[in-house]
């Protein structure tokens, strides 16, 4: 028994299929700093593609012929100018900043918990390494305990060098608008 389509469409397997190499194709695309306007024209263009070769020879053959999503991105963003990952950079930047406020906050408890072990009854001041310029202030005096800290410059100079790696501003020097003006068709 054959079943008769009134649409040329794939089925809804085949479809999702499509979808998710459209989908990996948009994040590889999205790696290679390909400007979110031109992905969404390449994403689509794929998808079409796509779905008009499934309806001819099936989304399993269409998706081989194909080949790599990563390649092909790759191959379509070398046409174009290297661009700076500004996004990518300030994540790397923010995880950095966090990462090293978290792991100086822990320094300071173990820090606080030496002085305490060492029954010091009055303030005790001092930096932690590798915190070039940070302060802590330990003060168990007066029935209580207070602290005063401060992570000096190390923070903020380590997301600044980290963005300037991720990130790379100096590929945005003389960009141009990025444009691909051709059709993805799948390998023969």
């Amino acid at each position: 028994m054959s079943k008769s389509r009134t649409n040329d469409s794939p089925p809804t397997v085949d479809m999702a299929k499509i979808v998710w190499a459209s989908a990996r194709y948009d994040f590889w695309l999205d790696l290679n700093s390909v400007p979110r306007r031109q992905r969404k024209a390449l994403r689509s263009e794929l998808r079409s593609n796509l779905t008009e070769a499934a309806t001819d020879v099936g989304a399993q053959a269409a998706l081989k012929n194909l080949g790599s999503v990563r390649t092909l991105a790759g191959e379509i963003t070398r046409a174009g100018e290297l661009r700076s990952r500004w996004l990518a950079g300030w994540v790397a930047a923010f995880l950095t900043v966090t990462v090293l406020m978290v792991t100086f906050l822990v320094l300071t408890l173990y820090y606080t918990e030496g002085v305490l072990d060492a029954g010091a009854s009055e303030p005790v001041t001092s930096s932690l390494f590798p915190y070039f310029g940070s302060e802590v202030v330990v003060d168990p005096s007066g029935g209580g305990l207070a602290w005063i800290i401060g992570p000096g410059p190390m923070p903020l100079l380590a997301a600044i060098v980290v963005w300037l790696l991720v990130a790379k501003p100096w590929r945005s020097i003389g960009y141009r608008n990025f444009s691909y003006s051709g059709r993805i068709s799948p390998r023969s």
